[in-house]
């Protein structure tokens, strides 16, 4: 019997994921795993690592994003130790929406990732001005 390749492995993974079931996606990272993102990203000093980091991402983009945060899955493939995802992020932060498209690239070593970039269609400038933090209200006194 032939074992499922890294990108049949992971498309299934997104899928649960998908599903409501994030386990069989986390599992697909090796505790010391390697993040590269954006700097632009403003909780983002360019490099996470470890699955925590990564589900630290997600919780804060979610957070940001009042609850309207969406990262579709639109394609998973690849050969070998390197798969990648092409997806489509809808995202409202600051009371804008806004559509962008991300793609991942995965390097698996001994059945998990170990090292994965994020390129966006975003600028580092669109990335930096949409993702910003607002500023915090100002105290008022009467």
């Amino acid at each position: 019997m032939v074992s499922p390749s890294n990108a049949d492995r992971f498309a299934a993974a997104v899928a649960a994921m998908h599903q409501g079931d994030i386990g069989p996606f986390i599992m697909e990272f090796s505790e010391d795993m390697v993040l590269h993102v954006p700097p632009a990203l403003p909780w983002s000093p360019g490099e996470l690592r470890g699955p925590k980091a990564l589900a630290e991402l997600l919780s804060t983009m979610l957070q940001w994003s009042e609850g309207h945060y969406e990262n579709e899955v639109v394609h998973v493939g690849g050969e070998g130790d390197l798969v990648v995802t092409v997806n489509v992020v809808r995202a409202v932060h600051r009371r804008r929406s806004h559509d962008y498209q991300t793609a991942w690239t995965y390097r698996f070593a001994d059945g998990v990732i170990v090292e994965a970039w994020l390129i966006s269609s975003m600028s580092s400038d669109q990335l930096a001005d949409f993702w910003a933090r607002p500023a915090p209200a100002m105290a008022t006194t009467d």
